[in-house]
């Protein structure tokens, strides 16, 4: 047997387990769920220790999560909030679960439960001082890293660094506990 014939025999070779690796890999990935990413395992949170205007972050698989529990104040200083300061009022451009596509962006009004993640850069987020806040915004959050200011539903002010409101995780609350990676 010629060496070009012997080359030509380990180059099919090659590209025939070539294509099969590639082949085995594409009907696994179809077969696998299409690469949606899976869901994150609940957890269970006491709300508690979360007194009214006070707020907590926990740690959810490794996502810093914010719970503001919002007093009657914060809920009618959000709903008397002019919608023109905001980028997305609706949160229709927002990562959160389709029932809170209202101006709370919570299963309930008391609540704010957001990744406590800012949207340009991922710079943790803290509620602000009432004096470092814009004008117009009474109540808020605020990017530690260039300074991005939300309300107190999470929805980014026009004009700021950030350009998507904070994401709302799926969760619910059974009574006086939030089940974190549960609709």
């Amino acid at each position: 047997m010629s060496r070009r014939r012997l080359l030509v025999r380990v180059m099919r070779y090659f590209f025939l387990i070539f294509f099969l690796a590639f082949a085995w890999l594409g009907l696994r990935f179809v077969f696998s769920g299409g690469g949606q990413p899976r869901s994150l395992p609940t957890q269970r949170v006491p709300l508690t220790d979360v007194a009214p205007g006070e707020h907590k972050i926990i740690d959810w698989q490794g996502r810093p999560v914010l719970i503001l529990n919002r007093t009657p104040a914060m809920q009618a200083a959000l709903q008397a909030q002019d919608p023109a300061l905001l980028r997305d009022p609706l949160g229709e451009d927002s990562e959160q679960p389709s029932v809170m596509l209202q101006p709370w962006r919570s299963r309930d009004r008391q609540w704010l439960v957001v990744l406590s993640v800012g949207t340009d850069l991922g710079c943790p987020v803290q509620p602000a001082a009432q004096a470092a806040l814009p004008p117009g915004l009474s109540g808020g959050l605020r990017d530690t890293c260039r300074g991005s200011f939300y309300d107190l539903a999470g929805r980014v002010l026009r004009d700021q660094q950030a350009g998507r409101n904070l994401p709302v995780p799926d969760y619910r609350i059974d009574g006086e506990v939030l089940v974190l990676g549960a609709q």
